[in-house]
């Protein structure tokens, strides 16, 4: 027990704090994600990846704060009014923010360490990445996994 014990506190200290969320732009207020499990989701319209995974990503929002970051392809301004409607369209939930040119999305992945734009993070209540999905969509199974893990987050005491 006490090895068990020693292995998850050395992994906590490993665990990468987030790159942050400076330079997007949000729609609406910043959410205050002090203290919360935090599922940060980029996306863009158009992206059939995407939409299929807004379905999960609503039943994590049940357990979890959620961001969902649009980034356009190409990278270039967008309205927030358009960004806002094609989150609605799909069913994207959470807190909206625009990536407008990637580079967010590169502090927190490198390109070259990433198949796919569509990732998703999942952040403990201190700020730390605990787990990358590695972008596609979210199958129901990866979904219903990733709630495990933010179950697991939550039972963790600060």
């Amino acid at each position: 027990m006490a090895k068990a014990a020693l292995l998850l506190l050395l992994l906590l200290q490993g665990a990468p704090e987030a790159p942050g969320f400076e330079g997007l732009r949000w729609i609406g207020p910043a959410p205050d994600l002090k203290g919360k499990v935090v599922v940060v989701r980029w996306w863009t319209s158009g992206c059939g990846l995407c939409r299929d995974s807004a379905p999960a990503l609503r039943s994590l929002a049940e357990k979890a704060a959620v961001v969902a970051v649009f980034h356009p392809k190409p990278p270039r301004d967008t309205a927030d009014a358009d960004v806002a409607a094609a989150a609605k369209e799909i069913g994207m939930p959470g807190a909206l923010a625009v990536d407008r040119d990637w580079k967010v999305l590169d502090r927190w992945k490198a390109p070259s360490e990433r198949s796919f734009t569509s990732l998703t993070f999942l952040l403990d209540r201190k700020g730390r990445v605990r787990h990358v999905h590695p972008g596609g969509t979210i199958s129901e199974g990866e979904g219903k996994e990733l709630g495990r893990r933010i179950d697991a987050l939550l039972a963790e005491e600060d």
